[in-house]
């Protein structure tokens, strides 16, 4: 059937080119191909969707590999972590045996031929204690020998009428008893020796070398049994006494805490402060230049001020020294005593210094 004309002018979209196949003068699409460009569009959009869903899975994928690799690793530190810890205990057990063995001279035990094929061991403690035993007579017998020497060296100086010569038996007798160069018998345990009793009670000599090398001998001579070596430093001038301990003998490693097997030392340096009542006692800690930064510090003039108070809190607590005595001070790293450069000279430079006033 024929179309009416007038429909071609009022819908030309519907009778107009879209059946005679010409273009629309007016840029107009028919309704068959804007389904199909919508059709492109949705597949086109499908497409790009499927694409950001396999990329988002292929991401989640490799986010799975990486915290699977992030525990692996933090598994790996802990252990690494555990190990330390266990090395700084198994470091710490050690250097508290090291110097348990040297403060209190252990016995060393060895293996005695008679016993080893029964797989028993026997101690040196025996053969000493047998020896001991053997020479238990000499002691007693030197020391009735001395006395006997003495009574007849006092004899004749009462029977000489010179009283200079009394005077230097009487000065003789002294000396060896209090532990003189030339003397033989040495009392032990004596207190240590003023400055003004060694300077001949004159104050003026206290500032000569020989004085000054006396008291540095002696209180040198107290330090002896302990093999400090270079993990001790004295110093005498005419006004201070300057006795410097390394942290090593002194402190656990970064601790303001004393070491136990420090005891037996510091309480031979409270016997040395307790020579002299009354007098200033300036306690100074020090550290190298390796900034430290921990649970308890912050930097390194906490960790010296801690340790020069540890040092006083234990002459006030344990030794009963006065309090009103003592100052101490942290100074950080700012006064060294060696280069920080290599780890000789950081291990000089952590130290405390306790300095006595003396004259």
């Amino acid at each position: 059937m024929k179309k009416p004309s007038f429909l071609k002018k009022f819908f030309p979209s519907t009778f107009g080119s879209q059946q005679t196949g010409k273009p629309d003068p007016k840029g107009r699409i028919s309704l068959s191909e804007a389904r199909e460009i919508d059709s492109e569009k949705i597949l086109a959009a499908e497409r790009k969707a499927l694409y950001i869903e396999e990329k988002l899975r292929s991401m989640e994928e490799q986010a799975g590999v990486l915290e699977r690799e992030k525990q692996g690793l933090v598994s790996k530190l802990d252990v690494q972590l555990q190990q330390c810890d266990s090395l700084r205990q198994e470091n710490k057990t050690l250097e508290e045996r090291l110097y348990a063995a040297i403060y209190s001279n252990a016995d060393e035990f060895v293996l005695d031929t008679n016993f080893y094929e029964k797989g028993q061991l026997v101690s040196s403690r025996h053969r000493e204690s047998d020896l001991e035993h053997e020479n238990n007579w000499l002691l007693p017998y030197s020391d009735f020998m001395t006395l006997l020497l003495v009574v007849f060296v006092v004899f004749y100086g009462l029977a000489v009428t010179d009283s200079a010569k009394l005077n230097d038996i009487t000065a003789a007798i002294s000396k060896n008893f209090m532990g003189g160069e030339s003397g033989v018998f040495v009392e032990r345990e004596r207190p240590l020796m003023r400055v003004s009793t060694l300077s001949g009670g004159d104050m003026d000599a206290i500032s000569q070398p020989e004085v000054i090398d006396d008291l540095k001998k002696e209180v040198l001579s107290s330090f002896k049994k302990f093999n400090l070596g270079e993990n001790l430093f004295v110093d005498v001038s005419k006004d201070n006494l300057t006795i410097r301990l390394r942290d090593k003998v002194t402190f656990y490693p970064g601790k303001s805490t004393l070491m136990l097997t420090s005891t037996k030392l510091l309480e031979e340096v409270g016997k040395i402060l307790m020579d002299y009542p009354g007098r200033k006692v300036l306690i100074e800690g020090h550290t190298d230049s390796v900034p430290i930064s921990n649970s308890d510090f912050g930097s390194n003039w906490d960790l010296s001020s801690g340790r020069a108070v540890s040092l006083v809190r234990y002459f006030v607590e344990k030794a009963g020294l006065p309090p009103e005595r003592f100052t101490a001070v942290g100074l950080s790293q700012y006064q060294p005593v060696a280069s920080n450069s290599t780890a000789e000279g950081r291990a000089a430079n952590r130290r405390v210094e306790i300095k006595l006033q003396i004259n």
